[in-house]
């Protein structure tokens, strides 16, 4: 049976495939496998404010399509990293 983590790496590797990221967020995705994911969201409408982590259905500046939440192993901090990928076929 497959556990929560396995599944969230599932989506994260899903995600590597089907978008053309950049080469930080590329890093940054790796490096999730050091610590626990608590949460994969992304939109195809409006984004996530990197700030707040807010979902807002309308278009802003400095908005983000996807948001992954993840729990520090050494500190048990909970952060978010945003990722603003494009389509792979373009």
């Amino acid at each position: 049976m497959m556990n929560c983590q396995d599944k969230h790496q599932q989506v994260i590797d899903h995600l590597k495939e089907k978008y053309k990221l950049s080469r930080n967020e590329l890093i940054s995705l790796e490096s999730l496998k050091m610590h626990t994911v608590k949460s994969i969201a992304f939109t195809t409408e409006g984004g996530f404010d990197s700030k707040t982590g807010e979902f807002y259905l309308e278009e802003r500046k400095l908005t983000y399509k996807i948001r992954i939440k993840f729990q520090e192993k050494s500190t048990n901090d909970e952060k978010m990293i945003f990722l603003q990928p494009t389509s792979g076929d373009s």
